[in-house]
């Protein structure tokens, strides 16, 4: 980190390292450091997503605004699928792209506010297992989502260059 500390890899590292010793804020200040730092902006960094969490919220005045936010960063951290509240392989496919249980998670904090804000339904949300065969997702598409993430676009720069590339491929 002190050899040069504007690399976001050096960050990303460091917040690997914090994660094994289970030091949970130490690695999440990290990856968002890591993150904040990348040159590929691929994801929001933490200067856009704070103004995207300051409009989604309520006003100074306490005026409404019209606006909900539902924050898909905090539902995939508070999930039982988020290793030390740091989503991981379960709910992304890499670094950026969601994987169906990720997809559906934050599909379901969608879901959940629309319901508070306009009342009930009929009978419960689907689980994810229910969702994927309503979808007809089977087991046959995820391996084909994944192999063509994999061999398309993963595949290919600046995937590659990334740090634990041939683990996830």
């Amino acid at each position: 980190n002190q050899i040069d500390p504007g690399h976001a890899e050096v960050h990303f590292r460091l917040g690997q390292c914090y994660f094994n010793l289970e030091k949970k804020e130490l690695a999440s200040q990290a990856f968002a450091t890591a993150r904040d730092l990348d040159v590929l902006r691929f994801r929001a960094d933490s200067q856009i997503n704070s103004i995207i969490r300051e409009l989604g919220g309520n006003s100074a005045s306490g005026e409404s605004k019209n606006v909900e936010l539902v924050d898909g960063a905090q539902i995939l951290a508070e999930s039982a699928y988020a290793a030390q509240g740091l989503p991981g392989d379960a709910l992304l496919y890499d670094h950026v792209h969601l994987s169906f249980l990720g997809n559906y998670l934050v599909a379901r904090g969608l879901a959940e506010r629309v319901i508070f804000e306009t009342g009930p339904v009929r009978g419960e949300l689907p689980t994810a297992e229910e969702t994927a065969r309503l979808l007809a997702f089977t087991p046959w598409d995820r391996y084909g989502l994944t192999d063509n993430l994999n061999k398309g676009l993963l595949s290919r720069p600046p995937f590659t260059y990334q740090l634990g590339h041939a683990r996830r491929q």
